[in-house]
């Protein structure tokens, strides 16, 4: 159970690490659309503090 813990934790950085690369783009695309960003932030909350 740890160690599929510790793999969801390590893909969930690695998701939100190459995420935040294209969305700037995104950003500039469509400024009113903040959904990206928060979903991005959240899983990075969750990551650093789980529960």
């Amino acid at each position: 159970m740890a160690r599929e813990f510790t793999g969801a934790v390590r893909l969930t950085r690695y998701v939100v690490r190459h995420a935040e690369d294209p969305l700037s783009f995104f950003e500039q695309a469509v400024p009113d659309d903040p959904r990206p960003r928060a979903a991005i932030d959240a899983a990075a909350a969750a990551v650093v503090s789980p529960g």
